[in-house]
């Protein structure tokens, strides 16, 4: 896990736990999961972040 930036998450969230996101280096997207604050993550470019966004808005 990367430090430096805050978490944020999905407007969506529930109590069931969501992804959250964070910039923690330039280019990069670190992805999370909120039930797992600790626990592992993916670092993503942002192509990658937006095929992610653009594949989840498809699947809503």
């Amino acid at each position: 896990m990367l430090t430096g930036q805050t978490w944020r998450k999905s407007s969506y969230s529930g109590p069931q736990g969501c992804v959250q996101a964070r910039h923690p280096e330039q280019h990069v997207v670190e992805m999370g999961d909120t039930t797992q604050p600790h626990g592992p993550t993916l670092l993503l470019s942002h192509s990658e972040w937006t095929r992610f966004l653009l594949q989840a808005k498809a699947d809503t």
